[in-house]
């Protein structure tokens, strides 16, 4: 899936999920988080969800994104992905779980999947952001900052060196 397909995918399933009461937020993971995603690459959706089950008894909301080709149930403890297989080749798994997913003493795969990259998109009240907050774990774009502050002072430019700048 191209980048600008993926943007617009992201932003489709950010606006529908404001739109559901039921759900509350939507957690990016995966290569598109980290920014390594390549043609290949499936789009990791994490959806905050009160009632999973709902979702997974009736998926016919993923229709809401594309055409349907395929569709399977994963279970990953925490989370229970719907892996929607759509037309032209893209393929989105979307992790359905609770707010328990997020919650201290946080489960390995959790930590794993997070310190691995994420990306807030949408916290309808801040629960999740005040959550992850607690975990010490950065978003990806904060891990990238804080890196290159990490650092301290940059390193000089070839002109720098030569004292043209």
């Amino acid at each position: 899936m191209s980048g600008t397909s993926a943007a617009r995918r992201i932003a489709k399933v950010t606006r529908w999920a404001q739109t559901q009461t039921d759900l509350s937020g939507v957690v990016l993971v995966g290569s598109y988080a980290r920014g390594s995603a390549k043609a290949s690459s499936d789009l990791d959706l994490i959806l905050m969800v009160k009632d999973p089950a709902l979702y997974l008894a009736d998926p016919s909301w993923a229709g809401c994104f594309g055409r349907v080709k395929t569709q399977r149930v994963e279970d990953w403890g925490q989370v229970t992905s719907l892996r929607v297989g759509y037309a032209r080749g893209v393929e989105v798994e979307f992790g359905l779980a609770t707010g328990r997913w997020i919650d201290l003493p946080l489960d390995p795969g959790t930590r794993k999947v997070l310190e691995g990259g994420y990306q807030l998109l949408f916290d309808r009240d801040g629960t999740i952001q005040r959550k992850l907050d607690t975990l010490g774990i950065l978003p990806h774009d904060a891990c990238r900052q804080r890196s290159a502050l990490g650092r301290g002072t940059q390193r000089p430019t070839p002109a720098q060196k030569r004292g043209k700048t």
